[in-house]
């Protein structure tokens, strides 16, 4: 007698057991200090900050893109498409978030972002332009979109770009550049 599995092999390396979920407010807080402290590993803290602005703003994209998706579905079954029908246009329209390199990957208009995720992209711009960035962060960049100094630029509004330009040819001081961009951001 042949015994068949059930369902197809697991990958990957075997699940631990989980741990029990925090049942209090200092043990969630503790098991994120851990997390974070691990995730860190021999990272120096001052430049953790770099690591961790760029995982909240990638989950307000993952949020973002999430919560677009609900509401066009739901757009779209008001307007009486079955489901077979919304799935079809969504997959067209919008890019499958598990393959990079399927569909448009355009970083939406800087008006349409919180002002803390126009700053970063200025940040990363500006200190990838002025020769500042270090490697890894550039990697991460051209690896999760491309061309993106190009989209970036695209996404900043005509006054934003009148201030980094003026910055990248000298006619900004540091300090006065970001006054400006903090200013114009409402930050």
């Amino acid at each position: 007698m042949t015994l068949m599995p059930s369902a197809a092999p697991r990958r990957g390396r075997p699940k631990k057991d989980a741990a029990a979920p925090p049942t209090s407010a200092k043990e969630l807080k503790d098991t994120l200090w851990k997390a974070a402290d691990k995730l860190r590993g021999s990272m120096d803290a001052s430049q953790y900050k770099d690591v961790i602005l760029g995982l909240v703003f990638l989950k307000y994209l993952s949020d973002a893109f999430d919560e677009r998706r609900d509401q066009l579905e739901a757009e779209l079954a008001e307007q009486n498409f079955d489901s077979e029908q919304i799935e079809a246009l969504l997959d067209e329209c919008l890019p499958d978030r598990s393959d990079p390199s399927s569909g448009a990957r355009d970083v939406p208009a800087a008006d349409s972002l919180p002002p803390e995720a126009v700053a970063m992209m200025v940040r990363d711009f500006v200190d990838y332009s002025l020769g500042l960035m270090p490697p890894s962060r550039q990697r991460e960049l051209w690896e999760g979109l491309d061309a993106w100094q190009d989209k970036y630029w695209q996404a900043f509004s005509p006054e934003l770009r009148a201030f980094v330009k003026a910055r990248l040819e000298g006619r900004l001081a540091e300090d006065e550049f970001w006054s400006a961009v903090f200013s114009l951001l409402g930050l």
